[in-house]
């Protein structure tokens, strides 16, 4: 290396001078700072946090139902201009009544079933104790008092009776189901039927019952015979009934018929 070529051990710079750097044009400087600020440290802690949002569970299901939201307002929006326009359907035609075809009408559904008289016609049967009502007077409510042991109780149904004291056929006053038969300790035997729109119909005081459990009774069937209970021991031979609406106590002599023998 020639002495020339060196000053102070420093390498001989290049012959050529440095060209001067052109100015960049404007829309590439623009891109270049755009690019700069994409890749600056503010946007990669942007993206950052987007993808932390994105990785949370709740993310992705909150997505779904805000685009079903977005579509059933979008389906309800639409129904909701086409429907007062909708095409009305006639009105159906009304049935024929009993008064258009001349036949009889139906019962109502809740309406009582027809009751007949719960005793053989032969025995000559009548009430010989009424059913307690508070709207009665003060002497016909102390002749359906039931003394026992040495207290009175409200007699609730009604007590049947021949005039002679003897025993006699008992009839279910109504057609039904048998749903009890039992030995009752004050009581005595019991029958129980449940009939049509809700009505129960409860026999005591029973002797030779003739049903069970199950079976089914025509109105007017014979289910037992008049007997004796503990409870009402002073009224000798008879039969004691008790009618229930829907769990509501109903006296008996509004709903059965007067006896064909009265």
């Amino acid at each position: 290396m020639k002495p020339e070529d060196q000053q102070l051990g420093q390498p001989r710079e290049e012959q050529n001078p440095a060209q001067p750097e052109e100015p960049p044009v404007s829309g590439e400087a623009g891109g270049s700072g755009q690019r700069a600020e994409e890749t600056g440290p503010a946007s990669v802690q942007q993206r950052l946090s987007w993808r932390g949002i994105l990785r949370k569970r709740w993310v992705y299901p909150a997505v779904y139902l805000a685009a079903a939201v977005l579509i059933i307002a979008l389906m309800y929006a639409k129904n909701a201009q086409v429907w007062p326009f909708a095409k009305e359907e006639p009105a159906p035609a009304p049935n024929k009544t009993a008064l258009d075809t001349g036949d009889q009408p139906a019962l109502p559904v809740n309406s009582a079933p027809s009751f007949v008289w719960p005793a053989d016609p032969a025995a000559k049967v009548k009430v010989s104790m009424g059913n307690f009502d508070d709207t009665m007077s003060k002497e016909a409510q102390a002749g359906a008092l039931v003394r026992f042991d040495n207290s009175y109780y409200p007699h609730h149904g009604v007590d049947l009776a021949a005039p002679d004291g003897k025993a006699f056929q008992v009839l279910a006053a109504a057609a039904g189901k048998v749903t009890k038969v039992e030995d009752d300790p004050l009581m005595g035997k019991v029958v129980e039927i449940a009939a049509d729109n809700g009505y129960i119909l409860y026999y005591a005081s029973l002797a030779d019952v003739s049903v069970k459990p199950g079976d089914a009774v025509t109105q007017g069937q014979p289910i037992a015979k008049s007997g004796m209970n503990r409870f009402e021991a002073g009224a000798k031979n008879h039969v004691h009934l008790e009618i229930k609406k829907d769990g509501q106590e109903v006296n008996p002599e509004t709903v059965l018929p007067s006896p064909k023998n009265s």
